[in-house]
């Protein structure tokens, strides 16, 4: 016999409840933050933002960390440089190093964090299940400079938190700073300290930039071209149905899970390359070869890497650590012969430790990179190409996760390579340096309209003879999955669903972040199950 009508009834009724508990406790909440380089045009970019936000509901708060800096200006002025004062890059520079260095790197973060919490427009209704209550509002923090303040704000906002990185050229931004009133020397300056500086505390833009979600362009005089990369961040952020991911996207996503495979000490790079027509060539990563071609990966029959190795220490630290001792040795070892007073040669013998860390610090040895056993990825992707045979790489496009070293730009410039896109930037590499006569670094190549520009005008016929070095734009590989993933793309009678996840009082958000741990959850659908199976007691009690 069937169950009774009303238990029937009772299951299609709780079918579903206890999810749809649970669903409503996501938060409806977003955290932006936005970084980019003195000069790149940040304001305009986070006020698109903004009036996007806002046309789609959100209540907006703006963030702005160096109002913290300026609040706490008795804490930093004492440090500014004789003529620094007024000149408000300067100033928030110094005042972020100083507290920074005093509350700890990531206190610009904690401000934000702490700004946002007192900022909360309704308070979360504890007692009861629905987040109804809470309304859609939207964080805009500006600006983020070190990455230990991304790391904080990423810990704490888990799903909900966004790092976009501004992009524009060196030019573009001298350009703008000079319209802002900037003599040239001031505003190199404040572009040389943004990038990186030798302070730990200081503005570590470079490395911050690697920890980016989404990368927009913004060159000078194209202001048009910001609302369109906004949207579609935004879309893809909400789920939209209809994006899918760029050629540009595509291809770095797959470098990237190349470099997955890397088991170096230093860092995972990856790389693929793309003939002229966008087929893939070639994928690499950084990492020891072995004998009959190839690199070491976990299905060699003898794995080599220096991982697996006795020493377990990186060959290129190594060798350097060697060099260094040389040093000790060759001064300890020529000293009486250099100095002749008895007493001087005594103090300097006695200062020896500090004079060898001295010496190199700025030997440029700690720089060098040629004594790695590693293959570089770069490197690893061309020779796949040519071990494999059949495909030329003349003409065709190399994705990298990190700038390419001066050792891989000479030989992506002889295999006839026509652009590279790269992420990390790579303070050691010294191919702009080396190979200025046929290779141009630019921070963008945006597609607009259909046209590509480069320094905000189209391709010039400089550009056409050299390799073109550019910053990659849009969704960052980390994101990749998480944005173009799509569980379904219509409804049970295949008419297609704009938006993917909108149900009456539950986030469109495509990452989604729940107001209780997972602790609370467990309680709720005990609470609900028990409901229906009332709790035994338990075998131990």
């Amino acid at each position: 016999m069937g169950e009774p009508a009303v238990v029937q009834i009772h299951k299609k009724r709780r079918n579903g409840d206890v999810r749809a508990v649970l669903e409503r406790r996501a938060s409806k909440e977003l955290v932006i933050a936005f970084m980019g380089a003195a000069g790149c045009g940040l304001p305009r970019v986070i006020t698109e933002c903004h009036q996007q936000l806002q046309a789609m509901g959100y209540a907006v708060e703006r963030v702005k960390l160096s109002d913290f800096i300026k609040k706490n200006r008795s804490q930093w002025e004492h440090e500014l440089q004789p003529g620094d004062a007024g000149i408000r890059y300067l100033e928030n520079q110094t005042g972020g190093n100083v507290l920074r260095h005093d509350h700890g790197r990531d206190i610009l973060a904690q401000y934000a964090v702490n700004y946002i919490q007192r900022s909360k427009l309704v308070k979360d209704p504890e007692a009861g299940d629905s987040a109804k209550e809470l309304p859609k509002v939207a964080y805009l923090i500006d600006q983020v400079k070190h990455p230990e303040e991304a790391a904080l704000l990423r810990l704490t906002y888990r799903n909900i938190f966004y790092l976009v990185g501004v992009l524009s050229t060196e030019e573009h931004r001298l350009a703008r700073l000079k319209d802002d009133g900037l003599v040239v020397d001031d505003a190199k300056r404040i572009m040389e300290r943004d990038r990186k500086e030798v302070d730990q505390n200081g503005q570590q833009l470079e490395k911050a930039f690697k920890l980016a979600d989404y990368f927009i362009q913004h060159p000078l005089g194209r202001d048009e071209a910001v609302p369109k990369q906004i949207a579609r961040f935004l879309n893809l952020a909400h789920g939209h149905n209809s994006v899918t991911p760029t050629k540009h996207e595509h291809a770095m996503y797959v470098a990237h899970s190349s470099g997955l495979r890397s088991a170096c000490f230093s860092r995972q790079v990856g790389a693929s390359i793309l003939d002229s027509s966008g087929k893939l060539l070639g994928v690499g990563c950084n990492d020891v070869p072995q004998y009959g071609g190839g690199l070491y990966t976990v299905e060699s029959k003898v794995d080599n890497r220096c991982a697996f190795l006795e020493e377990k220490i990186c060959e290129n630290d190594s060798q350097k650590q060697q060099r260094k001792e040389k040093m000790r040795a060759g001064l300890a070892a020529e000293l009486p012969n250099i100095v002749g007073d008895d007493g001087l040669r005594k103090a300097l013998a006695a200062k020896m430790e500090s004079i060898v860390d001295l010496a190199y610090k700025y030997s440029g040895v700690p720089d060098l990179i040629e004594f790695s056993r590693a293959v570089h990825a770069e490197m690893d992707a061309i020779v796949s190409v040519a071990r494999q045979g059949g495909a030329s790489t003349i003409g065709g496009t190399l994705y990298t996760t990190t700038f390419p070293c001066h050792n891989c730009a000479r030989h992506i410039v002889a295999a006839g390579i026509d652009t590279v896109y790269y992420i990390e930037p790579y303070e050691k590499s010294l191919a702009l340096i080396s190979h200025s006569d046929s290779i141009v670094v630019l921070d963008h190549d945006a597609e607009i309209d259909g046209e590509t520009y480069e320094d905000g005008n189209k391709k010039t016929s400089e550009h056409a003879s050299k390799v073109k070095f550019i910053h990659f734009s849009g969704v960052a590989p980390r994101l990749y999955s998480k944005f173009f993933f799509r569980d379904k793309r219509k409804d049970a009678d295949g008419r297609f669903l704009e938006w993917d996840g909108i149900q009456e009082g539950v986030t469109s958000k495509i990452m989604v972040e729940y107001l209780d741990s997972y602790r609370d959850f467990e309680t709720k659908v005990s609470q609900e199950f028990e409901k229906d199976f009332p709790a035994e007691p338990s075998p131990k009690e």
